[in-house]
């Protein structure tokens, strides 16, 4: 009976660790989903062309429009409307993953086991979840999945949304966003490079001449929202994460 309960776990374990079925879109329902998209835009949003002229909003949305030239998946289509979003530049429109998506995040593990900010355009680990290996607290990151760091970021960075012509908030959103499902490195990964099975990274501690390379896990998104973080936790309003200090007529 006890090897039969083990049999059974492990089945069931297993079953959680497949990997995302991408579905699959004709031409015309991708053409469905952006129109939509438009309509609802251009006929609801205050600030459509607040930054970005009316020719430079009818390029983006064609842009758009050529992702539905082939058929493609719900992965690819998510990639290209983030894409178009970012580019009217309000931090208040970005695109939710689809629910299939929102789904599989939810049950599997796929967040980088570990915390970071971006100090000059370097990896700097925050935290770890323990895993053998592991970068600790202060090492760099140099490469994910076998890319270069620099080109992960300025991938990513092509679908965060940001207010007006502050695209300096980019590195602070790739770390530390409070939307969707964590920060925007995070949230945007499975768009560019799909979901890791694992991730590899290589990293340098602090005075180090050569690199280390670790093999670690993915976690889960409730794991990753419990990993050591020195600014307020994920998703805190903001009557509970801001604290004024008043002396005398300082504050």
């Amino acid at each position: 009976m006890k090897r039969l309960v083990f049999v059974s776990l492990f089945i069931a374990q297993a079953a959680l660790c497949q990997p995302y079925q991408a579905k699959n879109l004709t031409s015309d329902e991708a053409r469905v989903d952006i129109a939509l998209m438009r309509r609802a835009l251009e006929t609801i949003h205050p600030g459509l062309y607040r930054y970005r002229s009316h020719a430079e909003i009818d390029a983006a949305f064609a842009r758009l429009a050529g992702a539905a030239d082939q058929p493609t998946s719900d992965l690819a289509l998510w990639r290209a409307i983030s894409l178009m979003l970012a580019e009217i530049h309000c931090d208040h429109t970005k695109a939710e993953a689809p629910d299939a998506i929102n789904r599989y995040r939810e049950s599997e593990a796929t967040h980088l086991p570990l915390r970071f900010k971006l100090i000059e355009g370097r990896m700097i680990v925050v935290s770890n979840d323990g895993q053998l290996g592991a970068p600790a607290r202060g090492a760099e990151i140099t490469g994910i999945n076998g890319k270069p760091v620099p080109v992960v970021l300025s991938t990513l960075a092509r679908a965060v949304a940001y207010d007006g012509m502050t695209d300096q908030s980019i590195a602070a959103k790739l770390s530390t966003d409070g939307d969707l499902s964590g920060d925007d490195f995070n949230e945007y990964w499975p768009a560019f490079f799909g979901f890791p099975a694992t991730w590899e990274l290589d990293w340098k501690s602090p005075g180090d001449l050569t690199s280390t390379h670790s093999q670690l896990k993915p976690i889960t998104f409730e794991a990753w929202r419990t990993l050591s973080w020195p600014g307020a936790a994920y998703r805190s309003e903001f009557y509970s994460a801001v604290k004024w200090r008043l002396s005398n007529k300082t504050a």
